[in-house]
């Protein structure tokens, strides 16, 4: 009888302490959203298996996975948007100059050609630009919207008896 007492004084000791151990970092630090992704206050990046369990799987699935796309999107289409639009802007500036340095009055068909090609470009730019910015900040958004809802969830855990590879054994998902 005094074994089972202390056996079950153990592992009643161990259920309760190693939650504590092992996420206590995430409890005692706020996450937030840099470089990207999910940090902790200590500036650790957080994976998406340390997401996904503190927020569940319905908000990282719906929301974070989407949000961490739509960023990307944005990013890249800045990124993008503003080489194109300097690209453009370089040629329309060199077309225009071209034509306004000839002599004669006559515009030739290529001369003509260059300028709306060079004005195309430049309007592809700024389109890239128009659509990448406003996803870059709802990502964003999105992504501190999830930070919250982790430093919301903290502290749950679950413990259960469930069968292993080697029989039952007790599982804790925190």
């Amino acid at each position: 009888m005094k074994r089972l007492i202390r056996v079950s004084f153990f592992v009643a000791c161990f259920l309760l302490l190693v939650p504590q151990l092992s996420h206590a970092q995430y409890r005692t630090s706020k996450i937030e959203y840099g470089h990207g992704g999910l940090v902790t206050s200590y500036g650790e990046r957080l994976s998406d298996r340390e997401v996904r369990d503190l927020v569940g799987g319905r908000i990282y699935d719906e929301t974070y996975t989407g949000a961490v796309k739509q960023l990307r999107a944005g990013k890249t289409l800045v990124f993008t948007g503003i080489g194109v639009t300097t690209l453009g802007t370089l040629a329309t500036m060199s077309s225009i100059y071209n034509i306004a340095d000839k002599e004669s009055e006559d515009i030739t068909a290529g001369e003509s050609m260059a300028v709306v090609g060079s004005l195309l470009l430049l309007s592809a730019g700024s389109a890239m630009l128009d659509v990448g910015i406003p996803f870059w900040v709802i990502g964003k958004k999105r992504l501190k919207w999830v930070a919250e809802e982790c430093n919301s969830q903290g502290g749950r855990v679950n413990v259960s008896l469930a069968p292993g590879h080697y029989g039952y054994g007790v599982v804790m998902t925190f």
